[in-house]
């Protein structure tokens, strides 16, 4: 049921000869791959009967794909600074896990705002192919970073750490 899009527009292959991947720029779009194919997983058991035969092993399948992008996200923390195309790609990798570990609306208001205010630092202005390519993954990382604010999983609990209208019977 999972679908598994590519993450290279065809104009960004344009000029491939001039293009060199870094270690960022190859995990960022490996992240990319494994968001889009967590969040098909996510969408696949969000709203199913969970008394459903096939929802366990939809349930294992999302929660390897979560697993994958935990660890391409680690890696990608680890990962040197090669060029400067790769700041703004490590950026967005770091909002985006900031999003995903947000607990409370506040946390979560914390990691929009930082994304809202450092829009200058998530460009790349060069006319190169590794400008295009890095804005390509750009655009493709903010669209699923929107995907993974509007899944059920990351909406965050209220502020008190209590699920809302929650109340205990004596």
């Amino acid at each position: 049921m999972t679908y598994h899009p590519t993450t290279t527009p065809l104009a960004a292959a344009k000029d491939t000869h001039t293009y060199t991947p870094t270690p960022i720029s190859k995990l960022f779009s490996t992240l990319l791959g494994a968001l889009a194919v967590a969040i098909e997983a996510e969408r696949d058991i969000e709203h199913v009967d969970v008394f459903d035969m096939a929802f366990s092993d939809w349930l294992k399948e999302a929660e390897a794909a979560w697993d994958q992008v935990t660890n391409i996200q680690y890696m990608l923390n680890k990962a040197p600074v090669s060029r400067t195309e790769d700041v703004p790609l490590k950026l967005l990798a770091l909002l985006i896990n900031m999003t995903m570990a947000a607990e409370t609306p506040a946390e979560l208001r914390v990691a929009q705002s930082l994304l809202q205010r450092n829009e200058p630092w998530l460009q790349c202005m060069d006319n190169t192919a590794t400008a295009f390519r890095a804005s390509s993954m750009l655009r493709q990382g903010r669209l699923l970073l929107s995907q993974i604010a509007s899944l059920e999983q990351f909406q965050p609990l209220e502020s008190d750490g209590e699920f809302p209208n929650a109340t205990c019977a004596a």
